[in-house]
């Protein structure tokens, strides 16, 4: 029996085996997670969210997503550093984070969400 199936989620006789997911899965998903609240922010100016709008209103097919650093270390520091120190490892999971918001977004508005990706 490995470790994961060994382990059981709650607590007395429950049988609820935890679902299986790697180290590397679980630290991407975290960066994504930090990346779309970074992206959701709630602020009274968020240029990225402006500029996801701004692109999915006209329907630009070639456009870019330019985020500024400056923008990312007024939000947090640390990741703004983590984006410079490691970023083969930390701009994947803003990749996704801004194509779910993107797609979601566009879904909303009536858009062929499949058409996003944003790189």
């Amino acid at each position: 029996m490995d470790v994961a199936s060994s382990q059981l989620a709650g607590a007395g006789n429950s049988q609820v085996p935890l679902p299986q997911t790697s180290l590397a899965e679980d630290v991407f998903l975290e960066r994504q997670r930090h990346w779309r609240e970074y992206l959701e922010r709630d602020n009274r100016s968020n240029p990225d969210m402006e500029e996801i709008q701004r692109i999915i209103a006209t329907k630009a097919e070639s456009a870019r997503l330019v985020i500024s650093v400056d923008h990312i270390r007024e939000f947090d520091a640390e990741a703004a550093a983590q984006l410079m120190a490691e970023p083969a490892e930390t701009i994947p999971a803003l990749e996704a984070a801004a194509t779910e918001i993107a797609r979601s977004a566009a879904a909303a508005s009536g858009i062929d969400a499949a058409l996003l990706q944003v790189l």
